[in-house]
């Protein structure tokens, strides 16, 4: 994952890596990369991006959790 402060907000980008490894902990997920999570800065999820922007259902609000929680912890270490 990579992190990218936006001001108001940060985006988290993820790489099919990111996806498989997320994979192994929810089989049969439909979380595939590469794409982006942008969140605002009170950590609400905005938009998203790449190939299945539409997606949605338990694995990817669970992937957007880690998504989130990724952010945060980078943009704690900039502060």
């Amino acid at each position: 994952m990579r992190y990218f402060d936006q001001g108001s907000g940060y985006r988290v980008s993820f790489s099919r890596e990111d996806a498989a490894n997320f994979t192994k902990r929810w089989p049969c997920s439909t979380v595939q990369g590469p794409g982006w999570l942008e969140f605002a800065a009170n950590g609400d999820l905005v938009d998203r991006g790449g190939k299945y922007s539409d997606a949605d259902g338990p694995e990817w609000v669970a992937f957007s959790q880690d998504c989130q929680a990724y952010g945060i912890a980078q943009r704690e270490k900039q502060t």
